[in-house]
């Protein structure tokens, strides 16, 4: 996200955004993945489909609420951006970038100090 607020009014698709969707798209293919398994890990036979639809229903709410967030968050910022049309739409879709930027980061740190507590308590 931090390399999607690169963005500008001049930029060009492969020179701003294209590495920045390689990141994310790197980063989310290892991060799924793993959440899957940590929500699965522990369950019995019996509750591992319940775990698994519980997960994947909670991730698709995240990125609903996320994306609805993030687009009322650059809608914003763009109305309330006094210059061109272009620098408006760029100004608010940079401001959601940093946005999501800080909510990944947040969520980084939120999971780490849990991973922390169930390598305590299982260790």
């Amino acid at each position: 996200m931090v390399l999607m607020a690169r963005i500008s009014v001049g930029g060009d698709y492969v020179g701003e955004l294209l590495p920045a969707m390689l990141v994310l798209a790197i980063g989310l293919g290892m991060a799924f993945p793993a959440a899957q398994n940590a929500a699965l890990a522990g369950t019995t036979d019996e509750t591992t489909g319940l775990a698994a639809g519980v997960q994947t229903a909670v991730q698709a709410l995240g990125a609903a609420l996320g994306v609805a967030a993030l687009v009322t968050i650059a809608a914003h910022g763009r109305a309330t951006f006094h210059g061109a049309f272009g620098a408006a739409m760029v100004h608010g879709d940079r401001l959601a970038f940093w946005v999501g930027a800080i909510a990944y980061l947040a969520a980084g740190l939120i999971a780490l100090a849990f991973v922390g507590r169930l390598r305590h308590r299982t260790g």
